[in-house]
């Protein structure tokens, strides 16, 4: 398979070559018409020569030596037999722009010195009366001298181009490089995002699961108060003695479930699966729900009948933690603000899938509404939040579920539309 650069040279080849067979074809039937049938035949012969080399399969470099070779052999003929009206000064002085067109720089140069030296050779060999061209000897040395000069220029012009194909290539390296070096920061910096917000969630689980235990620990504290104070009574009977224990047993069956539970909620298990997001939603609200009810907030879902049941392709452990966000979010906002109304929160899912969470807690003024999805940009008071949750929420939704999250504010709150694939570019 040939590179760029011979896919160019071979074209460039094809072309001149097509080229240089159509002006023989005419030069041919100029020289017919003047009766010069030498120059008829060298015309054709010519021709031929070069649309067999065109046609024979073989490589670019052979095909771009026979035709080197046949310029070369006409140019000599043209100036030794001096026909076409001494046309060989013209044919001498474009050799160098084939040689060096076709060729790179070494090899043009090659070609250029070759056909130079045989200039040189017919000059001297004419002087000393070895041979006789068309040409006086001051003609064949203007010859040389200009066909050296227009070498120069060639040579001179193509190492100026190998400079800026040099600076080009090495700009491109550092570029490559400088692209590599900022895919690999950015890569470090998402990993050190992921970790904080990871953090931040396991303080958030760590919290809820402090919020779950507090009821189950305070009442098998009170049983075993209470068998105490039997015993020390004097009055602990068999009864009493398996009526506590079933009890705490039951408690710390529990416990034990609400630690089940968190365990899974926080596996890092991001596969692709099919789930119901009505499936997720019933996840999250068991982990927060105790901790939702201590702060007085109440949540309303409503499904659409149509998708209510209907898969959705992804991490579920993702989606968990996107809506995890947005519910410990809300939860921090109305917990900042002193209200009159009842804390309420709406999760609605539409007949698209789009999940739209809703809330009164008084929504995000309006001069940073710009800003609510950066990293590390938090209203919260420091110590309360990282600034990383709706970060971390868009980012996960782009990238593992080719969709969007959403912020839209609504009178006395806030509403986040959760969308997926298939519904990024409907309007809401």
């Amino acid at each position: 398979m040939l590179t760029k650069h011979e896919e160019i040279t071979c074209n460039r080849y094809r072309i001149f070559t097509k080229l240089a067979i159509t002006c023989l074809a005419i030069f041919s039937i100029i020289d017919f018409y003047n009766d010069d049938m030498l120059n008829v035949l060298v015309d054709l012969f010519t021709a031929f020569a070069l649309s067999l080399n065109l046609l024979l399969k073989h490589s670019l470099s052979s095909k771009i030596f026979l035709f080197l070779s046949i310029g070369i052999s006409l140019c000599v003929f043209f100036i030794y037999d001096g026909s076409k009206d001494n046309t060989g000064l013209l044919w001498s002085v474009t050799l160098p722009a084939f040689a060096f067109l076709l060729n790179n720089k070494k090899n043009g140069f090659k070609w250029t010195y070759l056909y130079g030296i045989i200039l040189l050779v017919i000059l001297f060999l004419q002087m000393f009366s070895y041979i006789g061209t068309k040409f006086t000897d001051y003609e064949l040395f203007i010859i040389l001298c200009v066909y050296s000069m227009l070498s120069y220029l060639m040579y001179s012009f193509q190492e100026e181009v190998d400079l800026y194909v040099q600076e080009l290539n090495d700009l491109n390296n550092s570029l490559e490089h400088r692209v590599l070096d900022e895919l690999e920061k950015n890569k470090r910096k998402d990993t050190i995002l992921n970790i904080q917000s990871k953090q931040a969630q396991m303080g958030e689980m760590i919290s809820m699961i402090a919020h779950q235990w507090r009821q189950p620990l305070n009442a098998i504290s009170a049983s075993a108060i209470k068998l105490y104070l039997e015993s020390e009574m004097g009055v602990l009977n068999k009864d009493s003695i398996k009526e506590s224990s079933d009890f705490i047993q039951n408690k710390t069956q529990d416990m034990s479930e609400i630690i089940n539970t968190f365990l899974d909620f926080s596996k890092p298990d991001f596969h692709d699966e099919a789930f119901t997001i009505k499936y997720v939603l019933s996840r999250v609200m068991k982990v927060i729900h105790t901790q939702f009810v201590l702060h007085a907030i109440e949540i309303e879902l409503v499904y659409d009948k149509e998708f209510q049941n209907r898969d959705i392709l992804g991490s579920k452990n993702l989606l968990e933690q996107v809506i995890l966000n947005l519910l410990i979010n809300v939860r921090d906002a109305f917990d900042e603000k002193e209200r009159e109304d009842k804390n309420k929160i709406y999760i609605i899912i539409d007949k698209f899938g789009t999940i739209n969470i809703k809330d009164n807690a008084g929504g995000i003024p309006l001069e940073i509404l710009d800003k609510v999805f950066n990293p590390y940009f938090t209203t919260k008071e420091e110590g309360k939040g990282t600034g990383l949750g709706l970060y971390m929420s868009r980012k996960i939704m782009r990238e593992n579920f080719r969709g969007d999250l959403l912020y839209s504010p609504i009178e006395g709150g806030s509403c986040f539309k959760i969308i997926f694939e298939k519904n990024r570019d409907k309007e809401f």
